[in-house]
């Protein structure tokens, strides 16, 4: 299982980057940071992720 968890971190701003296309990542935490920006589409090439978190940012959709 590949993992990123960067919650409650604040100083990570700005918009998120594309996903990769065939991306095995299951588990993508993000809550409580300070990204902006629109979700990208992308975000669909993680599939069927275990978790998937981005409550608490300023996403505009």
């Amino acid at each position: 299982m590949q993992r990123i968890d960067i919650s409650r971190n604040s100083r990570l701003m700005g918009q998120l980057p594309e996903f990769p296309i065939n991306n095995t990542l299951e588990v993508l935490s993000l809550t409580s940071a300070s990204f902006s920006g629109s979700i990208p589409a992308s975000i669909a090439y993680l599939g069927n992720p275990v978790k998937l978190d981005l409550s608490y940012n300023n996403f505009n959709d």
